[in-house]
């Protein structure tokens, strides 16, 4: 998580005035590019890449899954670790991601 990328898009979190949906995907780009290194490509391809940023309220990270029997393989595969980079990215423990 020390990815240079996660630095700089933190950076630029803190500074943004954007709408929720604009500020949910300055969030979700830079976690889905580190998940994407670590994921094979298929599971990338199939669960990774169709998600889309919802909404960033400060505290909750919604992200959009075309099929909801799908989140709960995403979450139960991923969402620790794009949990943990979004606390790294808005340097706060008290935040969660919704795969709805």
């Amino acid at each position: 998580m020390s990815d240079t990328s996660l630095r700089d898009n933190r950076r630029n979190i803190k500074e943004d005035t954007d709408s929720p949906k604009s500020n949910a995907k300055k969030l979700w780009d830079p976690i889905l590019q580190n998940l994407k290194s670590q994921a094979s490509k298929s599971f990338y391809e199939e669960y990774l890449q169709p998600i889309t940023p919802h909404s960033w309220d400060g505290t909750t990270l919604t992200l959009t899954v075309p099929d909801k029997s799908l989140s709960l393989i995403i979450e139960a595969r991923v969402g620790l670790i794009a949990v943990k980079m979004l606390r790294f990215l808005v340097h706060s423990e008290d935040v969660k991601i919704i795969f709805a």
